[in-house]
């Protein structure tokens, strides 16, 4: 770790711990224990294990965000592939007796171009050639169907036979068996090899790591974890995942915006003077970012070309490596483009969250608080909202003073808000920290992982340099 880094760690931890002093500063120790004594623990426990269907539904996420990375590439069209197809009767066809004649073959006149008439009347002696060819020109004459065969009406062995135009002798020629009727298969080309959609389980572990480093490593290093992971592990450029990541955290600010706006709409909550700092400044932010990605999402030439007259004023080793960084980040707006994609990344991006203040309300319950699901969509929108504070990982001391503000405003008891904010933030935090560093360790990674991803990222753009010299 830089100093700078160490310098940004320490002022993270005196904001929490500024903040645990006002969230704590008139704690009553044995009000609060009674209210975790009171506590339903069956409760508190089912809300730690379905807080992981919020994890599971966020998932889900990626699988829009990071779609264009695992769809495969077309092949380019071949000269084969472009011939017009050979006409023949679907499967179901062929395998239904019709009574199309079976084709028998009988000799035809020889067929003799003018201009070698006098060449073909010369003798020709004998050679294994010419015997080889002393072959008849075979025309298709129908004879009586035979039960059971089929042959496809649009076969015509007569224009197999057309081209010859030599002098042969004709010969007699038997009947032949009824026509195999397989099917004739056209052969597509094949598509270029591309990395396979993870399972959601496999993302849901590389969710788990993410949340592990943020709640732990200080710098939000679960999102860098997180990022590492997916390049590691489907060689997703770095700077593409790192995008995808951005317009996460974009996307999440507009949901918590969307549920405070809800909250006091719908649930008729005075906390105007409470609320009001963080909306207004939250806001305008959320929503100018996620316009910013809007914009160079629908227009990447413009972007491609600032970006390359900036580039150009750079040495000749950075150029390259910026116009690949950026490519990268192109490509990782591509989501943003297709709608399918951007209308599965938002309804998972709220069904996630509304699910994760379920977990909020189920802990409530348990504590016996006077509150719905409106109030609860308000704390995490507030809480999460309050995330944009610097503070030690896992948000300690920012956490509590909020959810404790915000429940205490809508009338909940100050010894029962600071026991439920306590509680819901080891719900939310203990067991998916546990589970990511248990992934981790099967795995048999740590923070070498972000090495090797920088390792990789670095080979990238080597490759990218001797392509554009």
């Amino acid at each position: 770790m830089s100093g700078r880094q160490r310098m940004i760690a320490l002022v993270g931890l005196t904001i929490s711990a500024m903040f645990l002093w006002l969230a704590f500063n008139r704690l009553n120790p044995g009000e609060v224990l009674g209210y975790l004594r009171d506590a339903n623990p069956l409760l508190i426990g089912f809300a730690a294990l379905w807080y992981f269907t919020a994890v599971m539904v966020i998932s889900l996420r990626w699988r829009f965000l990071l779609r264009p990375a695992w769809a495969a590439p077309k092949a380019p069209p071949t000269a084969d592939a472009l011939s017009t197809p050979v006409t023949l009767a679907s499967v179901d066809a062929l395998q239904t007796p019709v009574a199309s004649p079976v084709m028998t073959v009988t000799p035809a006149e020889p067929v003799v171009s003018p201009p070698i008439t006098d060449a073909l009347q010369t003798p020709v002696a004998p050679t294994p050639i010419t015997e080889a060819l002393q072959t008849p020109v075979m025309t298709v004459t129908p004879t009586e169907p035979s039960v059971g065969d089929a042959v496809p009406d649009t076969l015509n062995l007569s224009a197999v036979a057309a081209p010859v135009a030599t002098e042969l002798t004709s010969a007699p020629a038997d009947p032949i068996s009824p026509i195999d009727t397989a099917p004739i298969r056209t052969v597509e080309p094949m598509p270029m090899p591309t990395a396979k959609a993870p399972s959601i389980l496999h993302l849901a572990g590389l969710v788990s790591i993410g949340y592990m480093g943020n709640n732990v490593f200080p710098l939000r290093a679960g999102e860098v974890m997180r990022i590492a992971l997916l390049q590691n592990d489907f060689h997703i450029p770095f700077a593409r995942v790192t995008t995808t990541v951005l317009i996460e955290r974009a996307l999440d600010g507009i949901v918590m915006v969307t549920f405070i706006l809800a909250a006091l709409t719908f649930g008729g909550f005075a906390l105007a003077e409470t609320v009001r700092p963080i909306a207004f400044f939250a806001t305008p932010l959320f929503i100018i970012a996620l316009g910013v990605f809007f914009w160079f999402a629908l227009h990447p030439a413009q972007l491609h070309a600032f970006a390359s007259r900036i580039a150009a004023r750079l040495p000749d080793r950075f150029e390259a490596r910026v116009l690949h960084v950026l490519d990268d980040a192109i490509a990782g707006l591509e989501a943003l483009r297709t709608p399918l994609d951007l209308l599965g990344a938002v309804a998972f991006s709220y069904a996630s969250w509304m699910l994760e203040a379920s977990t909020y309300l189920i802990v409530a319950r348990a504590f016996n608080l006077p509150v719905d699901y409106l109030a609860m969509l308000l704390v995490v929108g507030v809480v999460n909202l309050a995330g944009l504070i610097p503070a030690s990982p896992g948000q300690f001391g920012v956490y509590e003073f909020f959810v404790k503000t915000v429940l205490i405003a809508i009338g909940v008891a100050e010894g029962a808000a600071i026991a439920f904010a306590f509680s819901i933030h080891m719900v939310i935090w203990l067991p998916v920290t546990l589970v990511g560093f248990f992934i981790l360790w099967r795995r048999g990674v740590g923070w070498s992982v972000l090495r090797g991803a920088r390792a990789l990222d670095a080979r990238f753009a080597r490759e990218s340099e001797k392509e554009i010299r």
